[in-house]
């Protein structure tokens, strides 16, 4: 057996591993969703931080930007 045939084998095994192909990529979506989350969750927390960082870059109408109703 060449070495191209043996990568070939081992590439044909990865393709069918349900790690792979199931686990791997629901993990990813899962770290990547909690990205977004904690970083929304600390926005609502802190809502006066947050229209000062809009304020701060120099974004029109920070409260409005950032949703507050005053």
């Amino acid at each position: 057996m060449s070495y191209s045939d043996t990568i070939a084998q081992r590439v044909e095994t990865l393709s069918h591993s349900a790690l792979i192909n199931g686990v791997a990529p629901l993990a990813g979506r899962v770290l990547l969703a909690a990205i977004f989350l904690l970083s929304g969750i600390s926005k609502i927390s802190d809502p006066a931080g947050t229209i000062g960082y809009i304020n701060m870059v120099g974004l029109p109408f920070p409260p409005l930007s950032y949703g507050a109703p005053y």
